[in-house]
């Protein structure tokens, strides 16, 4: 048996569906196979060395070593050649994951025929990106828990397809920024995370969810209106666009409608903290129907009155809720409100939709549309020494502005966070073709698979609103009164088994912290640290039995990652000891602020 039909056969016993997808391919006639004095075979591609021509595994071993750290929790390799690369990754790192990105199937196909490729094929962490878009490269991705990503390039082939190359890594990087981000927003809100989503229980709980009015609008064209510069050119027309789409608001832009007379079919809200509400402030009253998720500040809801559809909460206590709540329907969150609100239209079954002040950039050095909330602070503290102009520049720089292409061609200005909701956004296009999206934003950054229209070309359109109003009873009804106390009752007492079970997780917790520091002295003193090693090892079983677990342990979510990137706990029993310590303090902290919180929520339910 040749090495082509061994490594076929494993490949394929691995990935039966890649058997057919490659079956049209043939091993590329532009790599040639040549033997090194060392016995492992290398290749040329075009004449052009793609691996050493004396020893590509010793070559191989030595570029592992060096550009790969220890901490390295996963690699993505740029490139397969004839594996060496990849080979080494996993011999040094056996229980790390491995993501191969190859544009070219028929280099691929050649290295089939070339060695034999057993360890890498075989390899369970190992998957392979053949011909791939790269969005079910960030798909894998974020099923993994990072915390240390390397790439490694075959440098020798990656000029040959760079563009493809450079472009995957754009979305990585962006993900992996984004990543970061939402590390950093737990350990910045969750704690305020958990209090909103408890202080909401109530209404939660009596509330339909969103999932009640999926596909409702089906084949309508809705009007998103995100709160970015160029809303200001939309909204002198906003009343002939109502006539013709579904109406969908940021809380960021309900105001400045309503101050024009005109309420959004929907406004969408999902911002936990106090001051985003003060949007609101201007709002008297608003017929709009509210979707949000159910960590959003309370003061909104306070403000803009209880017809809410929510969402299903991306947070374990919001899980556990819906257990006696009913699942309520799962809308994107790709860190901004408009990427909730351009999610809540394509669930609602809209299409096309139309985004107006999107513009994730700063076009014309403008920070706001006109009348946002932002900017009126703003002019209220202004003074001689201190004006807008100041202000809004000190905003500008403070974010780290750098150029990129704008729909219209030329340049704007952005900033890393909003690079990764322009991530967000080209990933839904990839994942939703179906639905076609359309930016307003001629001046706003570019977003591929999101072209560009001039509002001139729909303001023709026929209209729709009849339609739209014929709809909105059958979401009206969903308020009516139903089994609410029943339901009531149902999360109370869910509640109620939660605050018991947190007890018991606090009190284990702490048993835990006072074993690790005992282990710590222990060790520390050159004392026997046995029966405190055992204390231990009961705690993590008494604690690995809680379901509790899961919801304390998210306020250590940023902890658990770090522990989980360590490596063998056996290779050193100190920073084992260390870690033990930490996690248990937090989970004792966490499981203290989840009583209160629970308490409290008790008694208004």
């Amino acid at each position: 048996m040749n090495y082509f039909t061994r490594n076929s056969n494993l490949l394929f016993s691995q990935l039966p569906d890649l058997k057919e997808a490659l079956s049209s391919f043939a091993p590329s006639a532009r790599m040639e196979i040549i033997e090194t004095p060392a016995g492992s075979p290398s290749a040329l591609y075009d004449g052009v060395s793609v691996h050493s021509r004396r020893d590509p595994v010793k070559e191989a071993r030595t570029l592992i070593d060096r550009e790969v750290p220890p901490g390295a929790t996963v690699g993505v390799f740029y490139g397969f050649g004839l594996g060496y690369l990849v080979e080494s990754f996993i011999t040094r790192f056996p229980d790390r994951p491995c993501l191969v990105v190859e544009p070219d199937i028929g280099c691929f196909l050649k290295a089939l025929e070339a060695r034999d490729l057993s360890a890498v094929l075989s390899h369970p962490r190992t998957v392979f990106f053949l011909a791939s878009e790269p969005t079910p490269v960030i798909r894998y991705l974020d099923t993994l828990p990072l915390t240390a990503v390397q790439i490694v390039k075959l440098r020798s082939l990656y000029d040959k397809d760079r563009a493809y190359y450079e472009r995957t890594d754009e979305l990585i990087q962006s993900f992996l920024r984004q990543r970061d981000v939402n590390k950093n927003t737990l350990r910045r809100f969750g704690r305020r995370w958990v209090r909103n989503l408890l202080a909401n229980a109530p209404l939660f709980c009596r509330t339909p969810g969103v999932n009640r009015a999926e596909g409702l609008f089906q084949g309508v064209p809705a009007l998103v209106l995100a709160g970015g510069p160029s809303l200001d050119r939309v909204l002198p027309h906003l009343k002939r666009l109502s006539e013709l789409m579904l109406v969908v608001a940021v809380d960021t832009s309900l105001a400045v409608l309503r101050a024009r007379g005109l309420d959004p079919d929907l406004t969408v809200v999902s911002d936990p903290q106090y001051w985003n509400t003060r949007h609101l402030d201007w709002v008297k009253q608003t017929d709009s129907l509210i979707v949000s998720e159910a960590s959003t500040h309370p003061r909104a809801f306070r403000l803009l009155g209880d017809r809410v559809l929510f969402s299903s909460s991306v947070f374990p206590l919001g899980r556990y809720l819906e257990r006696y709540t009913g699942a309520k329907g799962k809308l994107g969150a790709g860190g901004s409100v408009a990427t909730t609100a351009w999610d809540c239209a394509r669930y609602l079954g809209a299409d096309p939709i139309y985004m107006a002040g999107l513009d994730l950039g700063f076009p014309g050095l403008q920070t706001h549309f006109r009348g946002a909330c932002f900017e009126e602070a703003f002019f209220a503290v202004n003074s001689r020494l201190r004006p807008q102009e100041t202000r809004s520049y000190t905003y500008l720089t403070e974010a780290e502005p750098f150029p990129v292409a704008s729909n219209s061609g030329g340049l704007v200005l952005t900033d890393h966070r909003m690079a990764v909701y322009k991530f967000w956004f080209e990933a839904q296009m990839n994942l939703h073709p179906e639905v076609r999206t359309v930016n307003l934003s001629a001046d706003g950054l570019r977003i591929q698979g999101m072209p560009c229209v001039n509002l001139e070309e729909i303001l023709a359109g026929a209209s729709v609103r009849a339609l739209i109003e014929k709809k909105k009873p059958t979401v009206r009804r969903l308020f009516s009164a139903g089994a609410e106390e029943e339901k009531r009752q149902r999360v109370k007492k869910g509640l109620s088994e939660l605050l018991g079970e947190m007890k018991t997780l606090t009190e284990a917790a702490g048993d835990g912290v006072r074993a690790a520091r005992q282990a710590v002295d222990s060790l520390a003193s050159g004392r026997n640290a046995d029966a405190a090693l055992r204390r231990l090892s009961a705690v993590d079983e008494r604690v690995g039995r809680l379901p509790a677990r899961e919801i304390a342990g998210f306020l250590a979510g940023g902890l658990i990652q770090e522990i989980s990137a360590a490596g063998d706990p056996a290779a050193d029993r100190r920073q084992w000891l260390d870690y033990s310590l930490k996690l248990y303090t937090e989970l004792e902290q966490s499981g203290r602020f989840h009583i209160e919180q629970l308490n409290k929520c008790l008694a208004r339910l």
